[in-house]
């Protein structure tokens, strides 16, 4: 997320250059009324940018600069003026004199005669359209080499009215004029009116006839009950009377954006689709939209390859609608004609130039006007611009794309889906899902012969996901038209402009957990959307406030604002800058060290990525918000009074000869008294307002100046009491400075020596202490153990207790009985045994009974000798475990 560094700085400030490149000239900053009725109506974008060089309108006039030259030329032209002239010399103040003239170029263009709304400059950067409210020249942009030149005139531009008999003041107003992503020279204009009417331009430097009359022209009134191309949905000439229509109503424009950049990692419909938002909240979608010529990003077939075989082969079972089965059969005739084609291979992106398919015809079928889900948005719900991200393309649906590597970039995150943010005239920022792609479908050749019913289901729908307010209810400008402009950084990021401030947003920290929701089961359910909604910037859309406009200035006048433009440039930094009422506004950003956790690779673990945000947002929430420099109310160097006209425009002739008598009371005198009165009020209040917000200021800034003069102070008294000067024995000490430091050092250092000398002392003596006498207690444990030992363990030794038996010796001794009392008992077992044969044999019996007796008195003897030694050796063994311990 970008933190502000610095705003306005002192090289776009007053005096220098580049302030007055904004500024208007005196003798055209009183405009009508009409002129400024125009100048407010619908988005202004008089800014335009090729690399770091800016193209400005200023009313009917376009100012050229290069803002690294500016910036350097102001350095150069401060530091030769901080310089004393005796110290540089002569001839080097000669050489390093400033550059002459104003440090821009001013750009000469016929044929504009209204405030000028909006610039925009193709993507080959060679072609700039110049759009008013009704009119469009396209100029041939000059080199560069011309801002180096020592000539400071103004330079004529060589440019070409677009549509002569079509974009003219009876027609209706030009909405948006937008470059083409895909045009095949980057040379394809698309103009959007105010009634509904679409046009498509393929411009040709050596063809004048291309800049009169549009290859496509399509009036969306009428396509959007056309049912064939037999039906004719083109706009009325300028001739042909226009009747009212109960079709026209609720097809007025309001804003309208291309759904992609043509880039290689969005999804294949989205850089053809054309997105149209209409003034009472409708949303419109023309899909394909493509020139003759048109290029083709590499990733761009392979993907609506895969995507339009699969949905045919299933459109064709028996539960899919017949119009869905028209529409998967077009799509798959429009891509066997791509594919039957040979294109041109661009070899600096990869890109093929293909020619737009006839198969399915030219026109595109209107889709919408979508719904917006949930349906509790408020009816009156009036749209002032449109906003939509595209999706990414994921690497399964390309073709044999596995193992390539040029495709590595896709595998980077971001949403599946259709991002639509929606700004409506009151600044409430809408933020929409697109689940289902909007896809191809045209007008079939022929009228059908019988009434074919629609799916029901095939209305398209956008799933709210967040509302965020920008502007509050008594700060709402009817004339104000809310722009939203891409942010350079992130696909999922941009700016929003109004009449109070500029605002930053960002969708980079809730698209990978949207993006889960979407594809897998999510555990998160409904706490995720709950804190989406909740607006907590955890888990939903993140806003800053990166710039507020003081309207004090334009409290006479409806202030103007225009949309912002961005540079990351070595030079210029992250930079912002745009113009709001006529005075250049801009700020620096930082975003190296602060990158939003965004577009991270799927398989990251979610523990980590939810602590990065938590700690991002910390960082966020404890950033400082730079002090902006104050700006004297431009009613002190750029005011022009009325009074020098007050004669011409308040006092009829035949009434000025009488101004130069004798001051006669009659009615003539009363009423040029009283619009006098009213002239000088006016003009009189607003200085006094003026003045009494610079008191303020000045009051704020003596006693801003004394808080930091006593802060100064302080420290200093700080620095006197490290130094030692502020002792009652400075004065009489004739050391100073780094002297007494040193003095002081040396002390300390030999007082530290003397403590570790003590600690030492007392360490020794410690030690000494813990070596005393035994009590006799210990001594008595102590011969307790070490006789249990001896006792114990049989390598112990003493002489003095050698004729006593110890209790191993009696343990073994008691093993070796019973091993013999064992083997004596099985011989006389055996002898028993062998005596009683012989006696059975001779005849003679033992009884039972006493045979029983005696086994059972022997065996009683063995089990008793066997439980002796058990126990003896278990004796043994916590006798030798204690006395271990």
């Amino acid at each position: 997320m970008p933190r502000v560094l610095k705003r306005n700085p002192t090289w776009l400030s007053r005096p220098a250059p580049g302030f007055d490149m904004f500024t208007p000239p005196l003798d055209s900053r009183q405009s009508s009324p009409q002129t400024e009725k125009l100048a407010c109506i619908g988005p202004r974008r008089t800014i335009a940018k090729r690399g770091t060089e800016i193209f400005v309108a200023v009313g009917n006039t376009i100012r050229w600069a290069d803002l690294p030259t500016l910036k350097d030329d102001f350095s150069s032209a401060e530091d030769l003026n901080s310089t004393p002239s005796k110290i540089r010399g002569k001839s080097q103040s000669q050489e390093d004199s400033p550059p002459e003239g104003n440090g821009y170029r001013t750009l000469r263009v016929e044929g504009v005669h209204e405030p000028i709304q909006q610039l925009i400059t193709s993507p080959g950067e060679d072609l700039m359209a110049i759009v008013t409210a009704h009119t469009i020249r396209i100029a041939i942009l000059p080199d560069s080499i011309h801002l180096t030149q020592k000539d400071i005139g103004p330079i004529k531009v060589k440019t070409s009215t677009l549509g002569p008999t079509i974009h003219v003041v009876k027609q209706a107003r030009i909405v948006d004029a937008l470059w083409h992503p895909l045009g095949a020279s980057g040379h394809c204009l698309v103009t959007v009116t105010a009634d509904a009417v679409v046009r498509l331009w393929e411009l040709k430097k050596d063809n004048r006839w291309s800049y009169d009359r549009p290859t496509i022209d399509i009036d969306l009134a009428k396509l959007h009950y056309a049912e064939s191309l037999e039906d004719n949905v083109g706009p009325a000439g300028i001739t042909d009377s226009k009747a009212f229509s109960l079709d026209t109503l609720g097809m007025q424009v309001a804003s309208a954006t291309f759904g992609g950049t043509g880039s290689q990692i969005e999804q294949g419909w989205s850089s053809m689709t054309l997105w149209l938002a209409m003034t009472d909240g409708d949303i419109y979608a023309l899909c394909p939209l493509l020139p003759s010529k048109w290029r083709s990003p590499s990733t761009q077939i392979p993907s609506l390859t895969t995507a339009v075989v699969a949905k045919k082969a299933y459109a064709e079972g028996p539960e899919s609608h017949e119009e869905l089965q028209r529409n998967f059969e077009a799509q798959y005739k429009w891509l066997t004609d791509l594919d039957a084609q040979d294109p041109i291979v661009d070899g600096v992106d990869g890109s093929s130039i293909y020619t737009r398919p006839k198969a399915v015809g030219s026109l595109p079928r209107l889709q919408g006007p979508f719904r917006i889900l949930p349906g509790d948005l408020e009816d009156d719900l009036e749209l002032a611009n449109l906003h939509v991200i595209a999706p990414k393309l994921s690497i399964d649906d390309l073709v044999g794309a596995d193992e390539d590597d040029q495709y590595d970039e896709l595998t980077l995150g971001g949403l599946s889906a259709t991002v639509v943010c929606l700004m409506t005239t009151a600044g409430r920022l809408y933020v929409c899902l697109n689940l289902e792609e909007v896809e191809g479908q045209w007008l079939p050749a022929s009228k059908p012969r019988a009434k074919q019913l629609r799916d029901p289901d095939a209305q398209p729908e956008l799933i709210l996901l967040e509302g965020l307010d920008t502007l509050g209810s008594d700060d709402v400008y009817l004339s104000e038209a809310p722009v939203i402009t891409q942010d350079i950084e992130s696909r999922y990021a941009f700016f929003v402009n109004h009449s109070e401030a500029i605002y930053y947003f960002s969708l980079d920290c809730c698209i990978k957990d949207i993006e889960a929701e979407l594809q897998y089961e999510s555990t998160s359910g409904i706490s995720f959307r709950m804190g989406i909604f909740s607006g907590n910037g955890e888990k939903g859309v993140f806003r800053e406030s990166i710039m507020r406009f003081d309207k004090g200035s334009a409290a006479d006048h409806t202030p103007k604002t225009t949309a912002p433009v961005l540079f990351n440039d070595s030079d210029l930094g992250y930079f912002l800058l745009t113009c709001f009422d006529n005075l250049p506004k801009s700020a620096i950003l930082d975003q190296a060290e602060d990158e939003p956790p965004g577009e991270y690779d799927d398989t990251d673990n979610t523990a980590d990525y939810e602590k990065e945000i938590m700690v991002f947002k910390e960082v966020s929430e404890g950033r400082k918000d730079p002090v902006e420099p104050f700006e004297p109310p431009a009613i002190f160097w750029s005011h022009r009074t009325a009074l020098p006209t007050f004669l011409d425009t308040h006092v009829n002739k035949r009434h000025r000869s009488t101004l130069k008598e004798e001051i006669r009371l009659s009615s003539a005198t009363l009423e040029v008294m009283t619009e006098a009165h009213r002239v000088l009020s006016q003009e009189t209040h607003n200085i006094a307002d003026s003045v009494s917000l610079l008191f303020r200021r000045c009051d704020r800034l003596r006693k801003e100046l004394q808080e930091q003069v006593s802060k100064v102070r302080e420290t200093s008294a700080l620095i006197d009491k490290i130094t030692g000067d502020d002792s009652e024995y400075s004065e009489r000490d004739t050391a100073r400075g780094s002297a007494r430091l040193k003095a002081r050092l040396d002390a300390a250092q030999q007082k530290q020596a003397k403590f570790l000398d003590r600690y030492e002392v007392l360490k020794k003596k410690a030690t000494s202490a813990s070596s005393r006498p035994l009590s006799e207690s210990e001594s008595k444990w102590i011969a307790q153990v070490d006789k249990m030992r001896a006792s114990v363990m049989p390598e112990v030794k003493n002489s003095k207790e050698g004729r006593e038996k110890k209790h191993w010796q009696r343990a073994e001794e008691a093993r070796e009985l019973g091993d013999g009392l064992v083997a004596e008992a099985r011989d006389i077992a055996a002898q028993v045994n062998a005596a009683g044969e012989d006696r059975l044999g001779a005849g003679f019996r033992v009884p039972p009974d006493i045979r029983k007796s005696k086994m059972k008195q022997v065996m009683d003897l063995l089990e008793r000798e066997s439980a002796l030694v058990d126990a003896v050796e278990e004796r043994l063994q916590r006798l030798s475990i204690v006395g271990a311990s």
